[in-house]
């Protein structure tokens, strides 16, 4: 296989890769996904043959060392995935929540809340976009956070 020899790659997939395809799944505890990362690992496998050297290793134990950082990587995409689809789910309900606060408080109070809460303003920056004491805007936050709470205890 070193040389390029096409038929001896074909008998290492036959004779590795029900081995190496266990391994990967066992991290991914995903067929569809493993057997893509099988394919992807024989191409690596195949564009570093030439870096297998017989007596340092066996030649499993090359391939896993090959072939863990693309499994790692894997396995990090999807964490990565999974932690971005749960900050925008809890995002998306922070911002029900507010909505439903704001929906409840009178118009003044509406727009300091949305300021703060939906544009990420600060009570400073709302005092002098409003003209408003900034105790006032606290005032107004303060109550509807008492609201909110109000809400979640009835419920």
């Amino acid at each position: 296989m070193q040389q390029g020899d096409i038929k001896a790659f074909g008998q290492v997939y036959d004779n590795y890769s029900p081995l190496l395809f266990g391994f990967i799944n066992r991290v991914i505890n995903d067929h569809k996904r493993s057997a893509d990362l099988l394919s992807v690992s024989f191409i690596c496998i195949w564009q570093n043959r030439l870096s297998y050297d017989t007596p340092q290793e066996s030649f499993f134990s090359w391939m896993i060392n090959l072939v863990r950082p693309l499994i790692l990587s894997a396995t990090e995409k999807e964490a990565n995935s999974t932690s971005e689809r749960l900050c925008e789910e809890i995002v998306a309900i922070n911002n029900l929540q507010i909505t439903n606060v704001i929906q409840v408080t009178d118009k003044s109070a509406q727009n300091i809340l949305e300021l703060m809460f939906v544009y990420g303003k600060t009570s400073q920056e709302i005092s002098l976009m409003l003209g408003l004491p900034e105790i006032i805007i606290m005032e107004h936050v303060r109550c509807a956070l008492n609201r909110l709470k109000a809400t979640k205890g009835n419920e």
